[in-house]
Formats: C-alpha cells, structure tokens, sequence
C-alpha cells in the first residue's frame, strides 16, 4: 500500500497506479464470450467499478486480442466455437505475460470435472452460470488486488536475487531463513547450508551484529564458509510481518575499498620512490615528539651528493637508482623506531628520539661506515652522503635541532666538493693538454 494509505491498482500493462492516478486509464479487462448479452452485462457491471473493458467473441479473437492489449484481468467463457475456454486459457498462459495474468473462468458448466479441467488448464478462479453480478465484481477485485501482490513480491525477490550487495534475513532468534546469491558469494555458503544456522556464524565477531543499531552502518570482519576473514559492511535493520519480527542484514564486501584506502593512507605519508615517510609526515612526528617529552632529541640531516650531476650526465632513471640506493643505506643504518624521510630532492632527515649528541655524532659515523660497506658491495657508481647532526634539549624546538643539522650537513657537502675538485683537477689539466698536443 503506498505511502497515501489508499490502495493501489493495477494500470495497463501489469504495472502497479495509485487510486490517485487519472481515471483514463483505469485496470484492463478482456471478456472472451461468445455471447454478445453476456459480453454486455459483465462490460456494464465492470464499467461501474471504474474498470475498461474490451471485448472478443471466441478463443481465437481473445488470444490475438490479448498478445496486443496485455490487460490485466481475463474473464473466460468455457464453452465457445472455434477454440474453448480450456484450450484458450491453456494457450494463453504460454504467451508473454499470460503466466502471471489473472484468469476468471464464467461458464454454465458446474459439473466437478469441468472444474478440474478449468483449474488444470491454468484458470485463476471459477464461477458458474447464471452470474451473480455482486460476485462476480467481488471475485475480480480480489483477483486484481491478489495480482498486484503477487507481482510486487515477484518484484522484490528479483531486486534481492540481483542486488549486487548480500541480503540475509532471519527471525528474532537469529536463525537464517534466506539469503541471497551475493551474499552466498560474500561469504561462500550456498543458501541450503545457511538457512537454519545462526547468523552470528557469518562474523568474525560473534556479537557484532547483536550490538548493531537498526538502520546504521557499520565495519567488521566477516567470516566465510572456510575459516578466512574479510572486512565487510553490515547494516541491519528490523520488519514485522504477520505480528512476526525479523531482521535483515545488508552486506558489501569492503576488501577493495579497504585496499585503496590503504594504498590512499600510505602515499599520504610514504615518498613514492624511496618508500621511506616523505616531508609531511616528518614535520608531523616531530610535532609528536615535542609534544611527548622525548628529549633529548638528535635529528640528523643527509644529502645526496652528486645528484644533480648524475641526473644531467647518465639520466634521471641513475639519479632514482642513486637514490634508492641512499634510502635502503639510511632504512638499515637506523633503528625501527627511528623516523627516517626523505623531506627533499636529494635530502633526508631523521628523528631519533632520547638520542643525545654524542650518540647522534656515533650515528652519523656509522652512516659514513654503511655507505663505504654499500660501495664496496655494489660498485657501479658510488654513493656518496653528507650528513650532519644537531640535537634539541627539553624546553628546545626541534626546528632549532634541524637548523644545526643542516648547517653541519652543508659543511660537510663543501668538504666532499673541495675533495672531489683537488682529485679532479689533475684530471682536467691533463686532459686539456692532451687536446692542446
């Protein structure tokens, strides 16, 4: 019934109309008698029930009739030439639409094999001749109306055997009485297996869903028919049908979206080259440390060396390798705990909390150690690091911390410049006079 409260009908075509609906197109009846009087009467006692009416003086008429008109009730005379009302009623639920479509039977044969004929042929109703008009009128709103609930309801088991999200209901005690072919998919049972079984079965959480709020969703594990888990999404809500209460439990498999979730979280907080936490998440933890008492807090600083003469000499692809390669060095040389980023370019930064100066100073010669062990176990290029440390005291920004490391790192990088220059120049002269000769 819709939200109105007055009853539906059924419109042209076997689809469901408001009572508010416009009268000009009000339920079809065919009347398929070959009796013209007979054809009056019941057009005249329908018509008072607002009902249109066509009509068709044999069997044959009646099924040609019917395949262009899809009415929504047929009223049948059993006994007519050219093709009866047995023959008509058995071929006319073989078309489209004819096995759903309400056939009243009206004939002067009352004997009991008549009935079984009629019935066995596919009639809905029988009534006898002479017509009683009240009846026959009450016989055909009931038809209709018990028509329009047969096709909602094969409506809704259609929208819940293709809805792509699982649906399992049960009684108030939690039993399963039906399930759907997404949520046999879901959760790997088929619909025989379940039905009878507790729903609590399907959750990781056995009292998950009896903690659940009606009409609110929620994330759990799920679990399936072989023991695994997977994170689902259940909504429940509650129905009342014939005074009995029930449940119904909407599921969605969530696997994917938690991944992406996972994959959105991490390039959030991750540099997409090196794999190590990038700048965003760097300021974020020194934040936290701050804010945590930590100290003292060393906070180192290291630059690729080299870089930008790799990238315009041999491509970006070796300046990435040589990156790589300073990441996996800087990723073993620290401890778990330890916040190693890439915050730039060809910069690094690490967080080291109750880390004080001297063990920072130890830490930035053991970094020195890994990158020689590094070069001495690949060759190919060299890696070459310049790296400075400075330290934050309770009561100090760890900004101040990252300034020191900074200006020591840069110190550092001049050094590696000077060196690289004196071992250059010699090279350079000689191969200027070898042009010149």
């Amino acid at each position: 019934m819709p939200a109105s409260g007055k009853p539906w009908r059924l419109c042209e075509g076997n689809t469901p109309m408001d009572d508010t609906s416009s009268p000009i197109s009000p339920n079809l009846v065919l009347v398929i008698d070959d009796d013209p009087i007979m054809r009056r009467m019941a057009r005249y006692a329908l018509t008072k029930e607002s009902l249109r009416v066509e009509e068709a003086a044999d069997g044959q008429e009646g099924l040609d009739m019917y395949g262009k008109l899809r009415p929504n009730l047929v009223l049948l005379d059993g006994m007519m030439p050219v093709l009866d009302g047995f023959a008509t009623c058995a071929r006319l639920r073989s078309l489209p639409g004819g096995a759903f479509t309400p056939v009243l039977m009206v004939t002067a044969l009352d004997d009991e094999d008549s009935v079984d004929r009629a019935f066995a042929a596919g009639a809905t109703d029988y009534i006898t001749k002479p017509v009683h008009w009240g009846v026959l009128r009450q016989r055909v709103r009931h038809l209709l109306q018990a028509s329009l609930v047969e096709m909602v309801q094969a409506r809704m088991e259609a929208v819940v055997r293709y809805a792509l999200d699982g649906i399992v209901t049960c009684n108030s005690r939690g039993i399963i009485d039906s399930i759907n072919p997404a949520a046999e998919q879901i959760f790997g049972y088929t619909s025989d297996e379940l039905i009878g079984k507790e729903i609590n079965l399907l959750c990781a959480d056995a009292t998950y869903l009896e903690r659940c709020v009606p009409g609110r969703r929620g994330e759990t594990r799920g679990r399936r028919k072989d023991g695994s888990l997977l994170p689902v999404e259940f909504s429940l809500n509650e129905f009342t049908v014939h005074g009995e209460t029930g449940k119904m439990v909407i599921v969605r498999d969530i696997t994917e979206r938690q991944e992406l979730i996972g994959k959105l979280r991490y390039s959030s907080t991750h540099d997409i080259l090196t794999g190590l936490y990038n700048r965003t998440f760097f300021e974020e933890e020194m934040q936290h440390l701050e804010r945590s008492g930590q100290f003292p807090i060393s906070l180192v600083m290291v630059d690729v060396d080299g870089l930008k003469e790799t990238n315009d000499n041999y491509g970006h692809a070796a300046g990435d390798e040589l990156l790589c390669s300073a990441a996996c060095i800087l990723k073993d040389a620290f401890r778990a705990g330890d916040v190693v980023a890439r915050v730039g370019g060809d910069e690094f930064a690490i967080l080291l909390p109750m880390t004080d100066e001297g063990v920072g100073l130890a830490v930035v010669q053991r970094v020195m150690q890994a990158v020689a062990l590094w070069n001495e176990a690949h060759g190919g290029r060299p890696v070459s690091l310049s790296l400075g440390v400075g330290t934050a005291r309770a009561g100090q920004p760890l900004i101040s911390a990252w300034r020191e490391a900074d200006a020591r790192m840069y110190q550092m990088k001049l050094s590696h410049k000077t060196r690289r220059a004196r071992v250059e120049e010699p090279r350079v002269a000689e191969y200027i006079g070898e042009r010149i000769a």
